[in-house]
């Protein structure tokens, strides 16, 4: 993180010295002996499973798909596709299993998310903070609900394009000193809005400046050990009435110019957005099973009961996916 600037500033005999020790250190690191790891191996894989997973909130697929820390998931999806509701969901679900969450925002205002993460926790819809008459009811019931999510949440807002990786790192490294601060998940909305301090000096122009962002990003990930969900959009025209699977082929593409741990497509045509739906492609699971689509629609009773609603009710409830010409297979199968 600090070779640039110190080239920059003329600092040569400091990184020199700072790359001896680097090499120093990598000479002295034991290499993996496969045989004698055995038993740590499945001690440390023992406690992944005891507390390290933390689940999407999305019951069929968390049967089916395990993510812990460290993590790189990218969600993509071309605008309203739901990503920043996807976003809000999984921030929902960490708190409520005691995680804590920091959500950097370039779109929205803290409060703006913040009035979506209520809407989730009460499973209500947003048009109900619009109604001052409903505020002392539902500050009642925030309190009351804030028993069961023991996680806690930081919102930074950060100023699109100037807002780059290392500021970001920084806020983490900063965010992490604490324990009552620490994140386990970190939501980044959204990846196009970061900027790579070293673009202009390099010369990185589209594909290539977000591909060191999100390298860059899946480091951060694996020192500060959490999960990071980093969203993004898909670029160029698409159908709105097209299938799923034409549509997550324009988005699929990512998986070969980034490198994510897990990458979900998220799709709604204009028939899923009339019947409240969203269909998710898990397009890349590195620890799990892939190649899965689960269709869910959100849910606005607690924890997900049955009566569902449309517009921000963010609790996701597993429906079935029609089959049709395309051949997308129903979740269960």
């Amino acid at each position: 993180v600090e070779g640039p600037d110190m080239l920059d500033n003329g600092n040569y005999a400091e990184l020199f010295e700072l790359a001896v020790s680097a090499r120093e250190k990598g000479l002295a690191e034991v290499p993996y002996d496969y045989r004698k790891e055995t038993k740590s191996r499945l001690k440390r894989m023992r406690k992944v499973v005891e507390g390290g997973i933390i689940p999407m909130g999305i019951k069929h697929a968390d049967k089916k798909i395990s993510i812990y820390p460290p993590a790189l998931c990218m969600v993509i999806g071309e605008p309203s596709a739901g990503k920043t509701w996807f976003g809000v969901h999984v921030t929902r679900t960490a708190l409520r299993n005691g995680c804590n969450v920091a959500y950097f925002t370039g779109e929205m205002t803290a409060d703006e998310i913040s009035i979506r993460i209520d809407a989730a926790i009460l499973g209500i819809n947003t048009s109900h903070f619009f109604i001052p008459a409903a505020h002392k009811k539902i500050f009642e019931e925030l309190k009351r609900r804030y028993e069961k999510y023991t996680g806690n949440l930081i919102i930074k807002e950060f100023q699109a394009q100037s807002y780059g990786v290392d500021m970001l790192e920084m806020d983490i490294r900063r965010l992490c000193t604490d324990p009552e601060t620490k994140p386990k998940v970190v939501v980044i909305d959204y990846l196009e809005l970061l900027k790579f301090r070293e673009s202009a000096r390099r010369g990185l122009q589209g594909w290539e400046e977000l591909n060191k962002i999100s390298q860059a990003i899946k480091g951060i990930a694996n020192r500060y050990k959490c999960i990071v969900w980093l969203i993004g959009t898909v670029s160029g025209e698409v159908d709105s009435n097209s299938d799923l699977v034409t549509r997550r082929n324009k988005a699929a593409s990512k998986s070969t110019v980034y490198a994510p741990d897990y990458l979900l497509t998220l799709n709604r045509s204009m028939k899923d957005r009339d019947i409240g739906q969203l269909r998710i492609y898990f397009d890349k699971a590195r620890h799990s099973r892939d190649q899965l689509i689960v269709g869910v629609v959100p849910d606005n009773a607690d924890d997900g009961a049955n009566s569902h609603g449309v517009q921000h009710g963010l609790h996701f409830r597993p429906c079935r996916v029609p089959h049709g010409r395309t051949g997308v297979v129903k979740p269960d199968e």
